[in-house]
């Protein structure tokens, strides 16, 4: 096994990418393993406070990172001593959890005191970012998951225009955000949009500007007005889009979308319970009128009767199979992916 080429060795542990331990081990078997396991250890910020020995270490090496002038020194906060790093890992890592940051901040600061607590808690978050923005130049997926104006750090448009998966939610980005967002990073293939509540024009804006987008994932909630502009811009994105998937309250958006997704590959529409009745007509006419010839994953929950039947009529023959889970008001077909 150590003599193993190293293109097989590196298909090998590719495969433990999910498994710290394993890859850790696989690091102390000699150079050559070292060299290939390392990067791919350390590609994702994947690590929570829970697994406490390898968030540890993880964050030991942010540490080392921070600048000398950094108010964390000044602040009481307890640092690893300062001493030569084999890699400069930060460069390996590719994927940021949406965890990651808040979990460092839960793990350091343990101040009881409320106002010191948030004190600190918005210190830190502040200068791992920064360390982040600074080093990390291969991050290719990242979660917004701060009420810090992350676009304004040094070196962040750089980082953000690199991205080609972002996640946010739009009770943290503010349409400034988002405008200044869109100028910064069109090349995004993979969106997720939580808390989605409204017709957002800075949404809008930074849907419209996108190149490259294949995948879009919409958690909506609290909607008041049907999102008819949002539904625009999933229309504008009709060359590109592959896989859409709609959470939570899908009919708080217009259906016309469906017309126009000719490239579709994998949909996923889902609602709450019992919110299609009034829309059966709407919706039943919308995927009527589509035709999705490239479609080879559709998945409907909390169905109406009438748009269950209606769908198994139309769909049955054009899928390999068809799966009707009546526990979960869900329908599914599906061809192999």
């Amino acid at each position: 096994m150590v003599q193993l080429v190293a293109d097989v060795l590196l298909l090998i542990l590719n495969e433990l990418r999910d498994d710290p331990s394993s890859l850790h081990s696989c690091v102390l078997v000699n150079k050559s393993w070292f060299s290939l396991a390392m990067p791919i250890l350390w590609r994702s910020l994947y690590y929570t406070h829970e697994d406490s020995i390898s968030f540890n270490k993880v964050f030991d090496v942010i540490s080392y990172f921070l600048p000398s002038e950094s108010p964390l020194f000044k602040n009481g906060f307890k640092l690893p001593s300062n001493r030569q790093l084999i890699f400069n890992y930060m460069t390996f890592f590719t994927h940021i959890s949406p965890t990651f940051v808040n979990d460092i901040v839960q793990s350091v600061t343990t101040e009881k005191e409320a106002k010191i607590y948030d004190y600190k808690k918005n210190m830190l978050e502040e200068e791992i970012y920064k360390v982040i923005f600074n080093n990390c130049k291969n991050v290719k997926c990242f979660y917004w998951s701060t009420y810090h104006s992350l676009h304004l750090f040094p070196n962040a448009e750089p980082f953000f225009a690199n991205l080609s998966s972002l996640g946010i939610s739009l009770t943290i980005a503010n349409p400034t955000i988002l405008y200044e967002l869109a100028r910064i990073c069109q090349n995004i293939v993979t969106l997720e949009i939580n808390e989605c509540n409204r017709d957002c024009l800075g949404l809008l804006h930074f849907i419209n500007v996108q190149t490259k987008l294949q995948s879009l994932c919409l958690h909506l909630c609290d909607v008041r007005e049907q999102l008819v502009y949002l539904s625009e811009a999933i229309e504008g994105k009709a060359v590109t889009l592959k896989r859409l998937t709609i959470k939570s309250s899908v009919t708080s958006i217009s259906p016309k979308f469906l017309l126009s997704l000719r490239n579709l590959e994998y949909l996923v529409l889902n609602n709450y319970v019992n919110q299609l009745s009034r829309y059966t007509k709407v919706w039943s006419y919308y995927l009527s009128k589509a035709d999705f010839p490239k479609l080879r994953y559709f998945e409907m929950s909390c169905l109406t009767n009438v748009l269950e039947s209606f769908l198994i009529l139309k769909y049955t023959n054009k899928f390999k199979s068809m799966t009707l889970l009546n526990d979960q008001y869900k329908l599914i077909f599906e061809n192999d992916l």
